[in-house]
């Protein structure tokens, strides 16, 4: 799976699914160039079975999205549901066999910790804590890096991460 893309990448044609499975209450979106055409979650807790598979092909089927023209899959690694993860991996690998689009693993605690940085004052560092259930949690603890000198008053820089564990 890649871990790096160019914003270059993304041409206005160029279309993406992203998927959330690691949390009991998934979530697909689909977007196209930079922008996203429309998300939807699962109508319940724990459907991902169910629900997965055809909301893709519905948000596909509204937006007139050939499968073919899918170049990137955007997939949530984790921590996280292990059953939510394996869904949702394998359906970006399959998607990705069957059309030729590029899989990106995102990491869960990093997207919950960059919500941070849309503050007006992002703070210094985050902490991300969820639970693993079983009296355990997954943790990672960041902190905020400034941006580039040629980037600076137009947003508050990027998170790097110190660790993450499950604990009990």
């Amino acid at each position: 799976m890649d871990r790096k893309i160019s914003d270059a990448a993304f041409g206005d044609s160029t279309y993406a699914l992203a998927f959330e499975t690691s949390s009991a209450q998934g979530c697909v979106a689909l977007g196209c160039g930079p922008k996203v055409l429309e998300a939807a979650r699962f109508t319940k807790a724990r459907a991902h079975a169910a629900e997965f598979l055809p909301t893709i092909d519905a948000l596909c089927r509204a937006h007139d999205a050939e499968p073919q023209r899918i170049e990137w899959v955007f997939v949530s690694a984790g921590p996280g549901s292990f059953t939510g993860l394996r869904i949702g991996i394998t359906a970006a690998r399959m998607i990705a066999l069957a059309v030729g689009a590029r899989v990106v693993a995102i990491p869960t605690l990093e997207v919950i910790a960059q919500n941070a940085l849309d503050s007006p004052t992002p703070p210094d560092q985050v902490a991300v804590i969820l639970d693993a259930k079983r009296r355990r949690v997954y943790s990672a603890t960041f902190a905020r890096r400034p941006p580039p000198p040629e980037k600076r008053g137009g947003g508050g820089g990027s998170l790097c991460r110190h660790r993450r564990s499950a604990r009990g």
